[in-house]
């Protein structure tokens, strides 16, 4: 057996009955469960279920391989409860990798992590959303991005060959400016009163949602500022020049902060987890997985 997560997939879809239902108990994409079994039946020779109306049935083979599964998944989930590793142990690196926009959602995460393991070593790569790249490339082998343990993906949801996807939760945006700019030039209480203010923006043509509302709502003539880097346009709503999107969860890394409009629900999209399926499952990056996924940044899913 060369892929012990390959079986560990098709045991559950065992158990599950079908694809759907074991993807949904992993929070995964179902293309990853396929994609194991379809592996797992090519190593083995035969196949291990019958699939019919969507149900996946084990075969007499697949039944004798799951009952044997069966055991070896318990007696090491017994080994691993039984064995309670030094945690100042861990070591190596963590590669974690999203866009500009939302890196900064790692760093409290990261700042307890090391806290705890200080001999692990985090890689943070950003990139920058353009108009010009096609989702695909982002994890091409030149991006580098496939070598990351972790990815942050915002927008709908990813299908890479080799990765597993995790919904993680929903980010917001909304209109901000500083307290110093509604100082000088008052709180809009309406759209009208918002198109007679000043915006910034990214000068590319709309990707996102409130992009495009942006500049479907506000007169071609207000927006002053027009600015490539996402850093640049966070700098421009913080020097209190304009008016601009950010993540709602910025007021809480700049008090300065007022928002101008509340968050409308076509403005925020969904972000997932990107895993490695070669990485995820060592102990760094489990230790670094249990701690993110407690951040209560993103809005989660009741």
């Amino acid at each position: 057996m060369q892929n012990w997560e390959d079986l560990k997939l098709a045991y559950l879809v065992s158990q599950q009955g079908s694809v759907s239902a074991a993807a949904r108990a992993l929070k995964v994409h179902r293309a990853t469960i396929i994609r194991a079994i379809d592996s797992l039946e090519e190593s083995l020779g035969q196949p291990v279920f019958t699939r019919h109306n969507g149900s996946y049935i084990p075969t007499e083979e697949g039944c004798k391989i799951f009952m044997v599964a069966k055991n070896t998944f318990e007696q090491l989930e017994n080994l691993s409860e039984s064995i309670s590793p030094d945690a100042s142990a861990l070591e190596g690196p963590v590669k974690i990798t999203t866009f500009h926009t939302i890196g900064q959602v790692f760093l409290p995460t990261v700042k307890a992590f090391l806290e705890k393991h200080p001999k692990v070593e985090i890689q943070l790569l950003t990139v920058g959303l353009d108009n010009e790249t096609k989702i695909s490339e982002y994890f091409s082998p030149r991006s580098g991005l496939l070598d990351a343990d972790i990815a942050l993906w915002p927008g709908p949801e990813p299908d890479f060959p080799g990765k597993i996807v995790k919904m993680f939760g929903t980010a917001q945006f909304a209109l901000f400016a500083t307290a110093e700019y509604i100082l000088r030039r008052g709180m809009p209480e309406s759209i009208e009163e918002l198109k007679t203010h000043s915006f910034v923006c990214r000068p590319a043509e709309p990707i996102m949602k409130f992009e495009h509302w942006l500049r479907e709502t506000i007169p071609q003539e207000r927006l002053s500022v027009k600015a490539t880097d996402p850093t640049m346009i966070h700098k421009t709503i913080l020097s209190g020049i304009c008016i601009g999107f950010l993540p709602t969860y910025a007021q809480n890394y700049y008090p300065e902060l007022v928002q101008v409009m509340e968050s409308r629900p076509d403005w925020n999209f969904p972000v997932w987890l990107v895993l490695n399926d070669h990485t995820y499952r060592t102990e760094r990056v489990k230790a670094f997985l249990k701690l993110f996924e407690e951040d209560k940044t993103f809005k989660k899913d009741d």
